[in-house]
Formats: structure tokens, C-alpha cells, sequence
């Protein structure tokens, strides 16, 4: 009977980029892999991957690792892999609370909703994953609304958040600073101003909004079926990063969830410029990191909330090249407001940032309160938290 990786462990493995996947189990034949690394060198990090994971010692276990159970065999095949994306016992799937037999390598959860082909897929003999959404309803199950919100926003945006062991960051710095780490499977990794990467990777989108609900409406299982219906409901689509998520989360949801309730806007929205701001800007195209198209003046055509961040950029951008993006937007009539993370974080500095964009929005500003809301205070609680452990809180 085939394995098959759930829940946190199931939403972990997805975070992690095809690249890493394919150094950790990958044939040594692959032509991206060779193109990267040695066989010598891709042996020695996969044994390093392991011993400085928590599995260290079960590579060559044989008939000893037999108590761990048939579940723990075909991870104990793979281990590199294993050890890139899980930070301790693998969550794999029972189907009755007696099967249930857990180890130093597997931590079985129930679940007796069935498995159908279009919910996994295949990684290597004799092993399953999850889909996201799948391993989402699991975590819905135990997680709040808003929690499961931003895990929907993150699988409903471009972004994923990785940092890896590190022997793994160590090489991947490597291919970055050789200028040799490639976009592999659309997936580009984000470096600070230093150059250094930070662990957030730009991918293509994994789902939408409305597709998550369908899936939740349709899920055999009752357990976290109305909490991912929830989620997706209130999720955010086109998220860059757990920044844009959290600022679009906080000034999108509802005065009764502690959001700011502003009108809809979209994220990361696609403006092509002509050539006159082109030449500003140096592209033909920008985004918008949060954009409202109507605003209280007719003579604008709209207003763009850029989300600054230094802790992470993609390619070559910089505050300069964001000034120009900004200039040729303006050049359109667009205007462009910027928010920072120190802003977003602190309730007061937001409160004042909230009022002078719902008058650039014409819409009615929260009344001057002494202190937050219960509300307010629930929501920051819950979004203001490390997004890589996101999964595990």
C-alpha cells in the first residue's frame, strides 16, 4: 500500500522549489541537474542534507528500521528528499485511529474521508503527497479562519516561502552568487539588498479563490471543509509576498474580522505603459502592488499602494528603479502611495495611513478611537507572525 504525505508535512513539500526537489531525488542524468552540479558534489550535499537533518542515522538502518512501520518504508527511500522540506516526523495518512503508529520518521494522521486519484500525486515507488488544497482543509480543520485565510492567500498567490537546511541555502547562495541559479519550473528566488536570499520565492499561482471553494464545497470529508469555504471566501488572489497578504488582509476584510472594510482592489494588477513611460520606467509593464481603480477624483485613474520592503527584491529591482516605476505610473495619472512594514505594523502609524487613503478613495474613515478594537487586536495577533511556520501555529 502506497504512502501518502499529509496535512503540515503535505503543505511544506509544496513550498518547496522544483529546484531543490530535483537536487534532493533527481537523476544524476537529468540534464538541469548536470548542468548544476557534479555527481560527486550532488552525492556529498544530499548526505549532508541528511545528517544535518533530524533523520541523521536511518539512511542504512536496513532490517533494523523495521518497527517503524510499512508507512515509514518508502520515505526511508528517499530520505534527502524527506529531509529537505520536514523539520521532524512526516504526517502520512490512516485511515483508522488503530493504524496509527507513530516514529522518529512518521507521524500518522486520521483521516476517513477517502483519497481520490485527482487529491495525489505521485513523487517516487510506493509514495504519495497530498494537493495543497487537500493538505489545506487538513489544517483548516485545527487552524482559525484568518490563519487558513493567509495559507489560502499564499496557495492563491505567487509566492511560497523556503529557507531549506543548510547545506541546501548554502548551495543555492552558491548558484546566486555565480549568477547561475536558475528560474527552474517558474520559480525565481528573492535576494535582499546584499544580495543575500532571503527564503521568499516568486512561483506561478496554484489555485484561485472560487476553484479552493469549489474544492471545499466538494471535499467527501466534513473535517475543515467549512473552515477552508470560509477561508477562500475572505482569501486574497496575486499575493507577491507575505507582506502584500497581510497588508491586503488587514485593509480588505471587514470591520467585523478587525479589517479596515476598504473597497475592492486588486493585487499585483498588470499596467502596460506606453512609450513615453516606458522609457521611464525601462519595461513596457509594471504592477501595481495594491491597486484600486477608482478614487475620489475623476482626474485620476488610480491609486497604487506600493508595499516598500528591503528585506527582499526579485532580479534587479531597486528603490531607484522603484522611483522610475513610480514616475511613469504618475505619468498615467495613477498615484502612487507607499507603505511600509514599520507602517503596516504599528496600529497608530496605520490608523493615520487608513484616513488619508480612504479620502484618496472617497470613502468614509474609520471614526478616532482611544484603543483598538478586540477585532483589530485578534487580527494583528493572528497576521503578524513568522508566515514560514505559518503551517505549524
Amino acid at each position: 500500500m502506497d504512502t501518502i504525505i499529509c496535512d503540515i508535512s503535505a503543505f511544506l513539500f509544496w513550498r518547496t522549489p522544483p529546484l531543490v526537489r530535483l537536487l534532493a531525488l533527481g537523476s544524476e542524468e537529468d540534464d538541469p541537474l548536470r548542468q548544476l552540479v557534479g555527481p560527486e558534489r550532488l552525492g556529498c550535499l544530499r548526505r549532508e542534507v541528511v545528517e544535518a537533518s533530524p533523520f541523521a542515522g536511518l539512511a542504512d538502518g536496513g532490517a533494523s528500521h523495521a518497527h517503524f512501520g510499512d508507512a515509514a518504508r518508502p520515505l526511508l527511500n528517499v530520505l534527502p528528499l524527506v529531509a529537505v522540506f520536514a523539520h521532524g516526523p512526516v504526517d502520512v495518512l490512516v485511515s483508522k485511529p488503530n493504524e496509527r503508529r507513530a516514529s522518529q520518521l512518521v507521524r500518522p494522521r486520521v483521516w476517513d474521508g477517502g483519497v481520490g486519484e485527482s487529491d495525489v500525486v505521485r513523487i517516487a515507488p510506493g509514495l504519495l503527497v497530498v494537493t495543497p488544497a487537500f493538505a489545506l482543509q487538513q489544517i483548516a480543520a485545527r487552524a482559525t479562519t484568518i490563519r487558513a485565510a493567509m495559507l489560502a492567500s499564499e496557495l492563491c498567490g505567487c509566492f511560497s516561502v523556503y529557507r531549506g537546511p543548510e547545506p541546501v541555502a548554502q548551495f543555492l547562495q552558491e548558484l546566486s552568487d555565480e549568477g547561475s541559479l536558475p528560474a527552474y519550473s517558474g520559480w525565481r528566488a528573492a535576494t535582499d539588498n546584499d544580495g543575500r536570499l532571503t527564503g521568499l520565492w516568486l512561483r506561478p499561482r496554484l489555485y484561485t479563490t472560487s476553484h479552493l471553494r469549489r474544492i471545499a464545497e466538494n471535499a467527501t470529508s466534513s473535517r475543515g471543509r467549512a473552515r477552508l469555504a470560509e477561508a477562500a471566501s475572505i482569501a486574497l488572489e496575486d499575493a507577491a509576498s507575505p507582506f502584500e497578504a497581510q497588508a491586503g488582509l488587514l485593509l480588505g476584510l471587514s470591520r467585523r474580522r478587525g479589517g479596515e472594510d476598504m473597497p475592492p482592489f486588486r493585487l499585483n494588477q498588470r499596467v502596460v505603459l506606453p512609450p513615453a513611460a516606458a522609457r521611464i520606467a525601462r519595461q513596457r509593464t509594471c504592477y501595481c502592488d495594491i491597486f484600486w481603480a477608482q478614487t475620489a477624483s475623476p482626474a485620476c485613474a488610480g491609486l497604487d499602494v506600493e508595499c516598500q520592503s528591503t528585506s527582499h527584491h526579485f532580479g534587479r529591482r531597486s528603490s531607484a528603479s522603484d522611483a522610475d516605476r513610480a514616475t511613469a505610473l504618475q505619468l498615467l495619472g495613477i498615484e502612487v502611495v507607499q507603505l511600509t512594514h514599520g507602517v503596516l505594523a504599528d496600529p497608530r502609524r496605520f490608523a493615520v495611513f487608513v484616513a488619508a487613503l480612504a479620502e484618496r478613495l472617497g470613502v468614509p474613515s474609520r471614526p478616532d478611537v482611544a484603543q483598538l478594537t478586540e477585532a483589530q487586536l485578534q487580527l494583528r495577533r493572528e497576521l503578524f507572525v513568522d508566515w514560514e511556520l505559518l503551517p505549524e501555529v
